[in-house]
Order: structure tokens, then C-alpha cells, then sequence
């Protein structure tokens, strides 16, 4: 019997995740991947193409956001907004679909659509929440789990 606690992590794909990587909440993902592995935990790291941490199997979820955005010339702030929710939540389908292989998931997702699906998982989820909480997830189902004052 495999008494290897099975966890995964899902980053943001704005940018690629790594020990150095441009965006805080990248480098948060990479450097607790990163040290849950070193101490012989199965990690698997749910993040944008080109991510990289090292002893961490990577499930690419799409190209980074950012360079999706950059391809596209004629998008509106809304649009931008748009694309950004459509991708952030692409993270949160793909860990639904090996959500099996995995005792405990770590959401860092910050779009606030990716909330509301957190309840659709049977494992147990912990979110970090990297940015300040808004009205919407005040007043969504997960405020029930989310401490905040």
C-alpha cells in the first residue's frame, strides 16, 4: 500500500510557473510544489505552458495568458477580462478531470469564477486567495470556507 500523500496544485496560467517565474502567485505555487516535494510528497502542479519545477510532474493547461492576450490586437478590457475567465477556469475543468488521482488539491486560481466551481470537486480543497477578497465571493457558497475579517 502507497501511503504517499497525492497532491495537486493548481497555479494560474498568466504566466509560466517556476522558482523564478514574473508573477507572485507563480512563484508561491513553484516554491510550495517544490518543498512538498523535496519532502517525498507525489505533486502534480496544474500550470501554464513552459512551467518548470523541479521533482514536480506539470500538467500544462494552456498557453500563458498573457501571450494569448498578446496575439490578439483588437481586444477590449472586457474582452481581455473575457479571455482571462475562459482560460483561469480551464485550470479548475482539467483538475476536475484528475481530481482520482490526487488526496488533497491546493486552488491558487484567482479568477472568481473558479470559486463558484470549487464545490463540484469530492476531494478536499484548500484555496489561497492571493488577492483582496471581493463582494463576490463574500456572497458565494464558498464564503462559508473562506476566513476572512
Amino acid at each position: 500500500m502507497n501511503n504517499i500523500l497525492k497532491v495537486g496544485i493548481i497555479s494560474t496560467n498568466d504566466k509560466p510557473t517556476s522558482l523564478l517565474a514574473e508573477g507572485g502567485t507563480e512563484v508561491f505555487c513553484a516554491n510550495l510544489a517544490y518543498s512538498l516535494a523535496k519532502q517525498g510528497l507525489d505533486v502534480t502542479l496544474f500550470a501554464a505552458a513552459h512551467s518548470n519545477v523541479e521533482g514536480v510532474k506539470i500538467i500544462e493547461t494552456t498557453e500563458s495568458i498573457d501571450k494569448v492576450i498578446e496575439q490578439t490586437d483588437d481586444l477590449t478590457a472586457e474582452g481581455t477580462q473575457y479571455v482571462r475567465d475562459i482560460l483561469q477556469l480551464h485550470n479548475i475543468i482539467l483538475a476536475l478531470k484528475y481530481e482520482k488521482d490526487f488526496d488533497v488539491i491546493h486552488n491558487n486560481m484567482l479568477s472568481e469564477l473558479s470559486y463558484a466551481m470549487l464545490e463540484t470537486f469530492s476531494n478536499p480543497v484548500v484555496t489561497s486567495i492571493h488577492t483582496p477578497i471581493s463582494f463576490l465571493m463574500k456572497n458565494s457558497n464558498i464564503s462559508k470556507y473562506i476566513l476572512y475579517n
